[in-house]
């Protein structure tokens, strides 16, 4: 078996490959990420549905030693467990609710990243363009916050 090389077909441009985007593109969706990054880790709580929060007191509770509860006086539940214990995990570390705040939407950051991050290589792996994962995925990640 004889090895030839392809011939270049000369109607093709210099345009990038399927599944590929500009760098130029990439670079905007990196700073729009960066820009909401840094917003949402210094003033989280607008971000935060109103339901965030119950995660955020459970987990703080749960952290200091009270168990699973809201208010301290009686048990609760309901909750998706994984979440609330990486709640507990930050509070822990920085009991302060403030300060446990802002690591919390930190997390959430570095955890939507790599859900972009996944997203990419998937469609990557489909021959799409990975602006379709920034398109589609920005707005559901960074927009609903579930805390």
């Amino acid at each position: 078996m004889k090895f030839t090389p392809e011939k270049s077909n000369p109607t093709q441009t210099n345009s990038p490959e399927a599944g590929q985007t500009p760098l130029w593109l990439d670079i905007f969706f990196a700073l729009l990420t960066a820009a909401y990054a840094i917003l949402f880790v210094r003033q989280p709580s607008p971000f935060f549905a109103d339901d965030s929060f119950f995660y955020l007191q459970v987990g703080r509770n749960f952290a200091l030693g009270y168990g699973s509860t809201f208010n301290r006086l009686m048990q609760t539940n309901g909750y998706h467990p994984i979440w609330m214990l990486m709640c507990a995990a930050v509070y822990k570390v920085f009991p302060d609710r403030i300060i446990g705040l802002h690591v919390i939407a930190a997390l959430i950051v570095l955890l939507n990243i790599v859900v972009l991050v996944v997203a990419g290589r998937l469609l990557r792996r489909l021959r799409a363009p990975a602006w379709v994962a920034w398109t589609i995925l920005i707005p559901f990640l960074f927009g609903l916050q579930l805390g």
